[in-house]
């Protein structure tokens, strides 16, 4: 054999043994290949609520992502479904949808208010929707790179729509470790700026969800499931946003007990406001 083949067979061998052990020390770390099939999709719109609702009722429609779906609770433990059986005069509709966030909640409504003609439209804020709401590098990785609308953060405050999109996979992403955390700290670099966006878009998101809920005859809410930031609640204050404070101490995981207490919470705050 050749020296030269001898050196190239022993750089690739010595080259492999260090892949293989940095891989090794990646997964005993918990570090994994990228997985899609875990990927947070949202294959499932909301959850049944009521029967049509009577004329005189108020009908409510709320917004939001897994919390106010439910996730980790049955249908008849949500909180939309608590409330509707302990007020006989409230018609609530849930729309809340895994992996939403702001802006993929108002595109939701758009298509439906016409239909629904809610009385007032409630949007349940979580912390994760800001990073949803312009595509972060962190939520391109959980999503498996297969990125739902979102929006684009202009230099007048506005935003702009963006399209669903997917970005390509690495070579090897799936089955090493550590091509998906080389991949992973790519991506968040490369989309870092949309961090600083997240927050500001938001709040120009839920202000078109108000003004859509006002041009179609309704009132709008807004719901801190998890807690809120403080740039949020000063915004809410300043523009008179009715808030329903109403959150959880389990941050993004309540539990049946908790959305218990968000029924109750909500009902206490329509009541205070006399919509009930």
């Amino acid at each position: 054999m050749r020296p030269a083949v001898r050196r190239l067979l022993g750089l690739s061998a010595s080259l492999l043994f260090i892949v293989g052990a940095v891989e090794i020390g990646m997964r005993s770390s918990g570090f994994e290949p990228l997985d899609t099939s875990r990927a947070y999709a949202s294959a499932e719109i909301g959850r049944a609520s009521t029967p049509a609702p009577k004329d005189d009722a108020f009908r409510i429609v709320f917004l939001g992502g897994e919390i106010v779906y439910g996730h980790g609770v049955e249908q008849n433990e949500t909180f939309v479904s608590r409330l509707n059986g302990a007020q006989p005069t409230i018609a609530g509709t849930n729309l809340g949808t895994a992996g939403y966030g702001t802006f993929q909640s108002l595109t939701l409504l758009e298509e439906r208010i016409g239909v629904l003609k809610p009385n007032l439209v409630v949007y349940g804020y979580s912390r994760q929707h800001p990073g949803r709401n312009v595509a972060t590098g962190d939520w391109m990785r959980q999503r498996g790179y297969e990125i739902p609308p979102y929006v684009t953060l202009l230099r007048d405050s506005t935003f702009r729509r963006e399209v669903a999109t997917d970005l390509e996979m690495w070579p090897m992403e799936q089955n090493l470790a550590l091509v998906a955390a080389v991949h992973e700290i790519f991506i968040v670099d490369a989309y870092r700026n949309r961090i600083a966006d997240a927050l500001p878009a938001t709040v120009q998101i839920v202000h078109a969800i108000e003004r859509l809920a006002n041009a179609n005859g309704a009132q709008f809410a807004l719901m801190y499931l998890d807690g809120a930031t403080r740039t949020l609640r000063n915004v809410a204050q300043r523009q008179g946003i009715f808030v329903l404070p109403c959150s959880s101490q389990h941050g993004d995981a309540p539990t049946a007990a908790d959305h218990n207490r968000y029924a109750q919470c909500i009902a206490a705050h329509l009541g205070a406001r006399g919509l009930l």
